[in-house]
């Protein structure tokens, strides 16, 4: 064999020993980058607490009206009624409501009208109001594609005509605009001289109007509910609301802006609860802080009857009287690392950081053990320790402070 073949031989080995290597290599690298996940640290807080059914009582009062009446309600949920304001008139027959109805319907028209016709004519007007009206017609030909012309409901419609009328006086036509107000001027006197009957509502009280009566306004009231024992609450609450007399109920009137959280829980729950204590609860997605009013145990004294109170409104009156609540005992703050990424080595608990390609050994201290994760203290001036946006290691394997990973 001719030292040239051999040379040549020589170099192809050499050369696929080489590529096997590189490759060996490759994977070997890409096996373990493959292994390495990581998750930024970042500052969560957990709330510790329990859960309980509850129920939330106020000052309340029904608002009644005679049987057999029909009910026009000029508030809504929510709205505050001073002391002596009507809210609702009530009618004896059917056809005075129907008219009372239609009447509100014209008077809100004529106010329409009187409005149009104190606009200015001229020129500029003229050209202001083409633009407004080109620019509503296009939103709710734009709207009713996606049922939003539904949504903008008469305030839209009513908005359009407005300008119209408007536009109309611009172009000299104030004789059929003020004819038209001057038709429903007489149609509207007609039909308040054919109703009769009428009876209006007054509240007695400064507070807020609800639509919405359970039954439980008569049966606990926040008097009734501080002379309970335990088992009296317990008796009251399975026995259920009264029937609501839906003939007569108009609605109920909310006095005041304190309210009253009501539950039962085990004596364990209990023991964490003490009478004049804060805590923070969360009810229907809100966080609330309610003061411990009372505490009644029951008459085996594995239970008790936790009352609390707040003397800031609920966000919304409307929420249901019956509440899944969670009462937080403690928060704790810091960063949340997962089970998976907590390694001991050295007898000392930590987790590995992904530090360019290296990975960095960091103890930690733990304050609180979640399901699935630990809550560990996050250091704002040792980079030695867990800081903020550190990619914790949870992946890899065979690790060591100061391996090369990538």
């Amino acid at each position: 064999m001719s030292k040239t073949l051999i040379r040549v031989l020589t170099a192809a080995i050499s050369t696929v020993f080489a590529a096997v290597i590189g490759y060996l290599a490759y994977i070997a690298v890409d096996v373990n980058k493959s292994t390495i996940q990581t998750v930024n640290m970042k500052p969560v807080t957990a709330d510790v607490g329990f859960t309980a059914d509850a129920m939330i009582f106020r000052r309340e009062a029904l608002v009644l009206k005679e049987p057999g009446q029909s009910c026009y309600l000029f508030a809504g949920t929510g709205e505050k009624i001073g002391g002596g304001e009507a809210f609702a008139v009530c009618f004896d027959d059917e056809k005075s409501f129907d008219d009372y109805i239609a009447l509100t319907e014209l008077k809100k028209r004529l106010q329409l009208f009187r409005s149009v016709q104190k606009t200015e004519a001229g020129s500029s007007s003229l050209r202001n109001l083409n633009s407004e009206i080109c620019s509503l017609t296009r939103a709710m030909s734009s709207d009713s594609g996606q049922g939003g012309l539904y949504a903008s409901g008469k305030a839209g419609t009513d908005l359009l005509l407005e300008k119209i009328l408007a536009r109309k006086l611009c172009l000299g036509d104030s004789l059929s605009v003020s004819l038209t107000a001057d038709g429903l001027e007489a149609e509207i006197e007609l039909i308040e001289r054919s109703i009769s009957g009428e009876t209006y509502l007054y509240a007695e009280n400064s507070g807020y109007f609800s639509k919405l009566a359970d039954g439980w306004e008569q049966q606990i009231t926040p008097d009734k509910l501080f002379r309970f024992s335990f088992e009296d609450y317990r008796t009251a609450v399975s026995v259920g609301a009264l029937p609501v007399d839906t003939d007569r109920v108009v609605g109920k009137m909310l006095y005041g802006y304190t309210w009253y959280l009501s539950f039962c829980t085990d004596r364990e729950h209990a023991d964490a609860v003490t009478v004049g204590d804060e805590f923070d609860v969360i009810i229907h997605g809100g966080k609330y802080e309610l003061e411990v009013s009372s505490k009644t145990l029951s008459i085996d004294g594995s239970e008790a009857l936790i009352i609390m109170r707040c003397d800031l409104p609920l966000t919304d009156i409307s929420i249901s009287r019956e509440q899944r609540v969670t009462v937080i005992c403690e928060s704790y703050e810091g960063f949340k690392v997962p089970s998976e990424a907590i390694r001991v080595e050295n007898g000392v608990t930590g987790v590995y950081v992904l530090e360019g390609t290296q990975a960095v050994y960091k103890p930690l201290e733990i304050i609180y053990s979640g399901e699935g994760y630990y809550l560990a203290k996050a250091s704002t001036d040792d980079r030695s320790k867990l800081f903020l946006n550190d990619a914790v290691i949870i992946g890899g394997k065979d690790l060591y402070d100061g391996k090369v990973v990538y």
